[in-house]
């Protein structure tokens, strides 16, 4: 298996096996002279950059136990199992962060790649969502599929919804497009999973926690 390093000098050498076949010319001097002019740092290529990526420390008492020790609800805890806490521990700075989160104070977490830093900040907004919705009452029938039919009439998905106040409950920001897209999977397998539905059946009267996306792409009035 090619480690990064090899794995870089194999691409550089294909990248210019290719200027080589169809710009080939008959002098060698000159091939020669144009792959030394190419095949610099910052021309064609630059030099690899390696993150070492550090092992976070669990908390070691399992994830029920980590996120109630936090303050976290049942219900917050057997709704992160539908989707979002997969694995059977959390991090420590994630249940830290959840912790000070249901104290009320402002929370920043600085992490590295594959920290858990969306756990991190969806723990609190989940409790949030949580806590609210058991006071709900009513319904919230699911809506047809009507991008499938033939006409494509738009109806609202939330027409017949009852029980509970119109709102926007959290807002989150990010910096890039495609972190935006990255994410939204992410709240799919949070709030919109099997499990995920089937506990909000069972618990919450068929209540759906909605979410939209909104970026420059994002149609607007007058569009």
């Amino acid at each position: 298996m090619p480690n990064p390093i090899s794995a870089f000098e194999r691409l550089r050498a294909d990248y210019f096996r290719y200027y080589d076949t169809p710009f080939r010319v008959r002098l060698d001097p000159v091939m020669a002279e144009r792959r030394n002019l190419l095949d610099r740092e910052g021309k064609q290529w630059r030099e690899p950059w390696l993150e070492v990526i550090r092992n976070y420390s669990l908390t070691g008492l399992g994830t029920p136990t980590a996120l109630a020790n936090a303050g976290a609800s049942t219900d917050l805890i057997d709704l992160a199992k539908c989707g979002l806490l997969e694995h059977p521990d959390v991090f420590t700075h994630q249940a830290d962060a959840l912790g000070s989160a249901l104290s009320g104070r402002n929370v920043v977490v600085s992490a590295g790649t594959g920290s858990g830093k969306t756990e991190a900040f969806l723990l609190p907004v989940l409790s949030a969502l949580v806590d609210e919705s058991r006071q709900w009452s009513g319904t919230s029938p699911s809506g047809s599929n009507w991008w499938e039919g033939d006409d494509g009439a738009f109806e609202a998905q939330r027409r017949d919804e009852t029980g509970r106040l119109p709102a926007i409950r959290a807002l989150i920001m990010y910096p890039m497009n495609a972190l935006v897209e990255d994410q939204l999977v992410r709240l799919r397998r949070s709030l919109d999973s099997t499990k995920a539905r089937a506990w909000l059946d069972s618990n919450r009267q068929g209540h759906r926690f909605f979410f939209g996306r909104y970026t420059g792409r994002t149609p607007v009035s007058g569009d």
